[in-house]
């Protein structure tokens, strides 16, 4: 059965640095990143998830959450998302660190 929206939320929430630590090499933050965004696609809306995603980047700045392409993808998809106001810097937002786009390298 597919996950609800507050479902999907609550395991972004749930998400932390370890999720994304490569030295257990049992860790699947990203594929865990890839499942929720996927589901998100599948339900009405998705675009309300935006700030939730924005607030995972910002609260684990020094952690590897994949390449861009994992988050923008599904972002230009999302009518109308890439022409919201809310895409320039506010003071209510800390600005990601390079970190936040790691590649891992």
């Amino acid at each position: 059965m597919a996950r609800t929206y507050e479902q999907i939320l609550e395991a972004f929430d749930a998400l932390t640095y370890e999720d994304f630590d490569c030295i257990p090499r049992n860790s699947n933050g990203i594929g865990t990143l890839y499942e929720l965004t996927e589901e998100l696609m599948a339900l009405p809306q998705p675009e309300r998830a935006i700030r939730p995603m924005f607030d995972l980047m910002e609260r684990l700045p020094a952690s590897d959450l994949g390449s861009p392409g994992l988050w923008f993808t599904p972002w230009k998809k999302w009518r109308g998302v890439m022409r919201q106001s809310w895409w320039s810097p506010s003071g209510a937002s800390r600005p990601l660190s390079p970190s936040g786009w790691s590649t891992g390298s």
